[in-house]
């Protein structure tokens, strides 16, 4: 008899922790664009909730889940060298510490096999909740307090990435689950799939822009295989009006200038020459800053100039007049040129094989199992094909929220060995 009140009283406790645990993933999408009491905490209570769950459980991610993790610790490795050249360490340990949040996956991982709540249709939930919060956010910004870009409690640049990337997973979902029925479910995700993409144009973050040509692709690849002629006729006509509104947000609405404002006013010089000679405007900057990365990227080809070091690399090039800016940048606004100017090829090479190239693979590998399965799946490609995106023109592994975002987000929509969940 005691034996059964120790096993009963083990059930139920697993049994709160569980709905704790999935009721995280419900909190926090309104934390990871404008909330910054919201996505460190909730995510530090993932990982502790993940490894008790573990504990509780005994069951193991599967394969995939295992790579993916070891592929983030590959990364963590790779850039160890680059402290070899570095000045800054106090900066270079900030951005290994960023890095070191990616290994949150295992015990998150851990997490999500053992409790029998399907997480991804928790984080659509959060994400339903967080599209109004994040709109009534974004009106204030620009009609009360008179900002010039819509902002969250982070800045600008995440509010528009993390809306951006609610809107494709909203999209992603809506395509893949509830397409064929019209219901209030249904609805309710376009409806915030719109107020997600609002908020993001509103930011006049052009760089979330470019995460939707690649989703839409996928989707409609994806799609060509699963529906019919006449569904993808009415799901091709909103993607088109998307891609149209798309561009003529970025053509009109880009925060306090447009790209329209910035090269009419100037009439006697091309838009290059325009570009090219106001050092004032974000794009202008952003070339200057990636000019000289690649520049260092040549001189420290292996190892880089030191992970952290960019601040001090752009103060010496300001003082030098090597380029024209406004401030001593700590990044260099771009994953793929800052890892190469400051971990040289060693950690750029890991750093695409760990958050894009092994994620992929594995995600199509393991998504070949259970049909149930692959609109998981297919939400965590999008994860992956957004964050890729930002990275153009976004050294987003640099800021935590976007980091911790990643992860969660991936988290949540990675395949499990066990697809059997109890209904959300």
């Amino acid at each position: 008899m005691n034996l059964e009140k120790v096993s009963t009283g083990s059930s139920d406790l697993q049994r709160r922790l569980e709905i704790i645990f999935a009721g995280l993933f419900v909190l926090y999408p309104i934390g990871m664009a404008g909330f910054k009491p919201l996505s460190s905490p909730l995510l530090a209570l993932m990982v502790v909730l993940g490894i008790v769950l573990a504990c509780l459980g005994k069951k193991r991610p599967s394969r995939g889940q295992f790579y993916v993790t070891g592929g983030m610790l590959l990364l963590v490795i790779a850039v160890l060298p680059s402290f070899s050249n570095v000045e800054d360490m106090s900066e270079g340990f900030k951005r290994l510490e960023k890095l070191i949040d990616l290994l949150c996956l295992l015990p998150i991982f851990y997490g999500a096999v053992n409790c029998r709540y399907a997480l991804g249709p928790k984080l659509v939930t959060g994400l339903l909740i967080a599209a109004p919060v994040n709109l009534v956010t974004a009106a204030y910004s620009l009609w009360i307090l008179g900002l010039p870009r819509a902002q969250g409690q982070y800045d600008e640049i995440i509010f528009g990435d993390m809306t951006m990337l609610a809107a494709m997973l909203l999209l992603s979902w809506l395509v893949s689950t509830n397409f064929r029925e019209l219901n209030l479910r249904s609805s309710l995700i376009w409806l915030a799939f719109f107020a997600s993409l609002l908020t993001s144009f509103l930011s006049g973050t052009r760089g979330a822009l470019l995460a939707i040509p690649p989703v839409l692709f996928w989707l409609i690849w994806d799609g060509c295989k699963r529906l019919s002629a006449h569904e993808l006729k009415r799901i091709g006509l909103p993607l088109v009006g998307l891609v149209l509104v798309a561009v003529l947000f970025s053509l009109f609405w880009g925060g306090d200038k447009s790209i329209l404002q910035r090269y009419s006013t100037d009439t006697s010089s091309s838009p290059a020459e325009t570009f090219a000679s106001d050092a004032s405007t974000s794009d202008a900057m952003r070339m200057d800053i990636w000019r000289y990365a690649g520049q260092l990227f040549v001189e420290y080809p292996l190892f880089g100039t030191g992970i952290g070091d960019f601040r001090a690399e752009i103060t010496r090039a300001r003082q030098a007049g090597l380029v024209h800016l406004d401030k001593n940048y700590k990044h260099a606004h771009s994953i793929y040129l800052g890892f190469l100017g400051m971990t040289g090829l060693t950690g750029f090479l890991a750093m695409i094989f760990a958050l894009f190239i092994l994620p992929v693979f594995m995600l199509f590998s393991d998504c070949s199992s259970p049909a149930g399965q692959k609109q998981y799946a297919g939400a965590a490609l999008v994860v992956v094909i957004c964050f890729a995106a930002f990275g153009l023109t976004e050294q987003w592994l640099a800021r935590s929220a976007m980091v911790s975002s990643f992860v969660v987000c991936l988290a949540a929509f990675f395949p499990l060995p066990e697809p059997q969940r109890r209904a959300p």
